[in-house]
């Protein structure tokens, strides 16, 4: 089996290097900190300041800063940390995933066609595993609120790592978010509230050939993607699949223009925001996470 390795930036949580996953374990090789490491040109070596997502429809917009390339995967955790009224700082978590990045399989970036069959399936994947390394070695304890979010393939990992029993025991779930995306075959456990958002108009979102289950506290969100299929700055068109238009649903459905849906999306979009505590003094900080498969058996 493929395996994948995994690079954490920023420096200031050391460089975790020759990291395998596969089977049902996974080893980790920490290098020693020091200033300077192996990465990409343009990777940050130091925690990075970014704005808080306090608004669902800026999570969704964070997935398209994301770097694209054959060779590796990349996602991003972000770390917020909110001071409490008695002085302490509570922390919480958004993992951002973006989807397919190469149409192979096998290939050394995993977010590829080989993830999108073993996650609409129902299978575990080098992508998921990776994932879930990236955050245990981000430091995410287990009584700390983290939401996921993805589009396309990501929202298959997103809701699959919400649906499973495992992930639920070691960490503390409470909101997902997903934008066309397959994800019927997941539905979150415990007290995790999912939205999932579909555009009548992007074939994705079915190929898993079935109506999402939306346990209490979750709902799909369909709407017609032609109402908000605006061109981009270049003029060029928007397919119904892009991310764009997912963001700017989401936009649509924050300012109470979702019809049917507003009070129950606003009932979710309150719940998200505590869940997660946060206020105008929360301070979010970014680290990017690169994926490649390395070795062949």
């Amino acid at each position: 089996m493929p395996k994948a390795a995994l690079t954490l930036m920023p420096g200031s949580l050391g460089v975790f290097s020759a990291v395998s996953v596969g089977g049902s374990h996974a080893a980790w090789a920490r290098a020693p900190m020091r200033p300077s490491y192996d990465a990409p040109a343009g990777a940050p070596r130091s925690p990075t300041a970014v704005g808080t997502p306090a608004a669902p429809s800026e999570l969704l917009e964070r997935i398209s800063g994301l770097g694209t390339s054959q060779e590796h995967g990349q996602f991003e955790i972000l770390e917020h940390r909110t001071p409490d009224p008695d002085g302490g700082v509570r922390r919480s978590w958004s993992v951002v995933i973006r989807g397919t990045q190469g149409g192979g399989f096998g290939q050394s970036n995993p977010q590829d066609m080989l993830t999108n069959l073993q996650g609409v399936a129902g299978e575990s994947s080098d992508q998921q595993r990776a994932i879930l390394e990236a955050m245990g070695r981000a430091g995410i304890s287990p009584d700390e609120p983290v939401e996921l979010t993805g589009h396309s393939q990501g929202a298959i990992m997103a809701a699959q790592l919400a649906a499973d029993p495992l992930v639920a025991s070691r960490f503390d779930v409470v909101s997902v978010l997903t934008a066309g995306g397959p994800t019927a075959g997941s539905a979150p456990t415990g007290d995790a509230r999912l939205l999932a958002l579909e555009n009548t108009r992007d074939a994705v979102p079915a190929l898993d050939g079935a109506a999402n289950r939306d346990p209490a506290g979750s709902a799909t969100v369909y709407f017609d993607g032609g109402l908000v299929d605006n061109p981009r700055a270049d003029l060029t068109a928007i397919g119904p699949h892009d991310l764009g238009v997912y963001s700017e649903a989401m936009s649509w459905l924050e300012s109470g223009r979702g019809g049917d849906a507003t009070a129950e999306v606003a009932d979710w979009i309150t719940a998200r925001r505590q869940a997660m505590g946060f206020t105008e003094e929360t301070r979010t900080t970014s680290i990017l996470v690169e994926t490649r498969r390395v070795g062949r058996p």
